[in-house]
Parts: structure tokens; sequence; C-alpha cells
């Protein structure tokens, strides 16, 4: 199983779901837990972001989750039709009473590589982790 892909509709409640499916993805895959609790921890913060602000609470919205193991990384890409992300995410942290902002703080400190792009109405976010011989 080098490859697993989710998909799963625009609500809250089957983004646990999908992270059973995901911890269970890197746990087939010897993946360290420390690691495996970051991989998780980004898709979650992934999907709940694309709930938030691409689709912006519709529903019947269909978001798909991918993820591949590539020599030593693992490339997480998660895949929406909702609104195009039309600001860069801030590099700085949030005021500590914020109760928004340090979604792509998580990710940049976590994953090697992430990467955003819109092509033919789909947005993609593209997470890389290497897996097993991390610094990070």
């Amino acid at each position: 199983m080098n490859k697993l892909s989710v998909q799963m509709d625009s609500d809250e409640t089957q983004v646990c779901l999908v992270a059973k499916c995901i911890r269970c993805y890197c746990e087939h895959h010897l993946i360290d837990g420390q690691l495996a609790f970051q991989i998780v921890t980004c898709v979650m913060e992934a999907i709940n972001n694309v709930l938030e602000h691409a689709l912006t609470g519709e529903k019947d919205q269909r978001i798909i989750v991918v993820c591949k193991i590539k020599e030593e990384s693992i490339v997480i890409e998660v895949f929406d039709r909702g609104l195009q992300m039309t600001d860069k995410p801030s590099l700085g942290m949030p005021a500590l009473d914020s109760e928004q902002g340090r979604g792509w703080n998580i990710l940049r400190r976590w994953m090697d590589e992430v990467s955003y792009r819109r092509h033919r109405g789909e947005n993609r976010l593209r997470l890389k982790k290497n897996i097993y011989a991390t610094t990070k």
C-alpha cells in the first residue's frame, strides 16, 4: 500500500475519520510515532483550513486527501474545489489570545516542504516530510 486516497464530505465530523486513516497508513509504513503525530496533526490542520476558509461552511463539497511514500518521504496532497487562497499566510505567530493564525506555522515547522497551487478550479496543498532521516 504505497498510496492511500481518502475522500470526505465537507463535514467537520469526518476530519477525525480521515486522521485515523492517515495514522493507520503511517503505522503500516512503520513511521515513527512522533513523526506520525506531526503528519496527522498537519493533515487535520490542512483539512480544517479548507473547511473554514475555502469551503466556508458549504455542505456536500468534496475534499480528497492522497498520501504516497516516495523514497524516504511521505507526500500528502489535499484537494478541494473551494475558494482560492488569495493572501499568503503570515510568517509570524498571532497574538497569544488569538484563536486563529497558527495553522500555517505548524505546517511550515513540522513539514519539510509546503506548497499550494490552484489549477483548473481545484486547490492543491502539498505537504512533504522526510520520514526516515529527519532533522525536524
